[in-house]
């Protein structure tokens, strides 16, 4: 949770919650673990530490499968993670603006979510359902008038039995004097397709390729 003085626009201490309740405990309890976990994350991130030895035999399974490019026994077609991607450009205005005067959040999670799907469904070619939005990463503000780009790519997908497809939309602000871009937000979302066999994979290029949607 995040506090914002209303004169100087800065961060403010927030009020603790004090759990009372069994149940209250529980969620608080529920919270703090998912914190410890976000912040776990964010230490094995490919910036922060090396690829453990899970990351480097699946990228290496991944290389001997698929590495060559070509149609596998299987009929999967692999497909890099670098031509996946699919990308929009757009100006903010004020009608989505916040008290804060900045763009809403969930604004900035509609367009992220209508640009994954269509990157999922151009990559799979078969009807999608939803399934679930992993956490969202708010790093910086969006200001009204900035112009906001979204870049979206396939991360991962599993093409067969109970088909799913994982999508990573990152969100960045381009100043319009240097054209220097920083990345605002993250986003992941999962689609499935249990009716359907989309008989497609991503393959990464490189290791950072690999770990874009760790």
């Amino acid at each position: 949770m995040v506090c914002l003085d209303a004169f100087t626009n800065k961060a403010r201490p927030v009020n603790p919650l004090i759990p009372m309740t069994e149940d209250e405990k529980k969620l608080y309890a529920m919270g703090e673990a998912l914190k410890t976990r976000r912040q776990l994350r964010g230490k094995q991130s490919l910036n922060q530490a090396p690829p453990s030895s899970e990351e480097a035999t699946s990228l290496h399974n991944l290389y001997l499968k698929y590495g060559d490019g070509t149609r596998c026994s299987d009929g999967i077609e692999p497909v890099p993670i670098g031509e996946t991607l699919l990308e929009n450009t757009m100006q903010m205005y004020p009608q989505q603006r916040n008290i804060q005067s900045k763009v809403f959040g969930g604004y900035l999670m509609r367009l992220a979510y209508e640009l994954g799907y269509s990157n999922a469904s151009i990559f799979t070619r078969v009807p999608l359902r939803f399934l679930s939005l992993d956490e969202i990463t708010f790093k910086h503000p969006v200001p009204i008038g900035s112009v906001l780009r979204l870049k979206s790519r396939i991360g991962h997908t599993i093409p067969t039995g109970t088909s799913s497809v994982h999508v990573a939309v990152e969100a960045s602000v381009i100043d319009q004097e240097t054209g220097e871009e920083r990345v605002t937000n993250d986003f992941r979302f999962t689609w499935g397709t249990p009716e359907h066999k989309f008989g497609r994979i991503v393959v990464p290029k490189t290791y950072e390729g690999e770990n874009s949607t760790n």
